[in-house]
């Protein structure tokens, strides 16, 4: 990974029929080495979560899993072998790369939708301190869906920012996240910057699970990531919904839930930055490949209608 410090430890898994002792701390040549034990039984079970992308609505044990098992698979993943077997070369062979990927953007995105409801249950208290607090929590787990999308599977808050200002397709994406996480606050405080700020994070971030879950689901993206933000006078989707992925479809959150969409319905929301409705039909009408058409343009309109009926849009 490439992502060590003057005083960074190494860690060492060790992988034994039953676990006779906690962890230890050598150190050799300055450098501490923490030693585990992990049970054969443990990471084989865990491994095989990994072989396909599995969470629907009902059962979303592999993207909620303990953060502890994760770092344990993304670590045995990204790993050098010390001595190989063909044990560990099963355990790795499961822990498919692609499936690794969906997973951690899956994740990423349905826990941070936590945060993105305690921010609109801030603003409408008129709490700004605990919406910058939420969403800037939201966009930090956000930005790790977009590392993941790019390949990085990494697990660390501390390293965030140094895997996003090394990843080339990420050039953009990271002027924009330092604005809005570091320096999008007013000095004065103005109540109604604030909130533009907080505003304009929210909408980064449910793009963001757009372009995860519709353009690099299954692959990564090809060049920079340009992500649009949003502006004009056209209909705007609202900040307040968060984009899911199930191994079934997608979703999009509401309070304390969430519903399905079909992905040419997240596609049309995703869309929906400000810009003109003619623009959103031509746009949507190219990405799925349809025909510009009076009748093609009335059923996107009445999509966004819906949409709109439906607290989608934001006012």
């Amino acid at each position: 990974m490439g992502l060590g410090t003057s005083t960074s430890d190494v860690d060492v898994y060790v992988f034994v029929d039953e676990v006779s002792k906690g962890r230890s701390h050598p150190v050799r040549d300055g450098i501490r080495v923490d030693v585990e034990q992990i049970a054969v039984g443990e990471i084989r079970e865990l491994s095989e979560k990994f072989r396909a992308f599995t969470s629907i609505g009902e059962e979303r044990s592999q993207t909620h899993m303990d953060e502890s098992a994760l770092k344990l698979a993304v670590r045995t993943h990204l790993g050098a072998v010390l001595k190989p077997d063909a044990f560990v070369q099963e355990v790795r062979q499961n822990l498919d790369p692609l499936v690794l990927r969906q997973v951690l953007m899956a994740r990423s995105m349905a826990l941070l939708g936590a945060y993105v409801e305690d921010v609109l249950g801030a603003i409408e208290v008129r709490d700004l301190p605990t919406a910058v607090c939420a969403s800037g929590i939201a966009l930090d787990m956000a930005a790790d869906a977009l590392l993941a999308a790019c390949g990085d599977v990494y697990v660390s808050d501390k390293l965030r920012l140094r895997r996003l200002v090394r990843e080339p397709r990420l050039r953009d994406f990271a002027r924009t996240y330092w604005d809005l996480q570091y320096n999008g606050l007013p000095p004065d405080m103005d109540p109604d910057r604030i909130a533009r700020t907080v505003h304009s994070r929210l909408w980064l971030i449910n793009a963001i699970g757009c372009a995860c879950f519709l353009e690099f689901w299954e692959r990564e993206p090809a060049e920079n990531i340009t992500l649009s933000g949003v502006e004009g006078h056209g209909p705007v989707r609202s900040p307040f919904h968060v984009p899911v992925r199930y191994a079934d479809g997608c979703g999009l959150t509401i309070r304390n839930s969430a519903f399905d969409v079909s992905e040419d319905a997240l596609r049309l929301w995703f869309l929906l930055d400000g810009r003109s409705p003619d623009a959103v039909v031509k746009e949507f009408a190219r990405a799925v490949g349809s025909p510009v058409d009076e009748e093609t343009s009335r059923q996107i309109l009445d999509a966004i209608d819906q949409f709109d009926g439906q607290g989608l849009i934001h006012h």
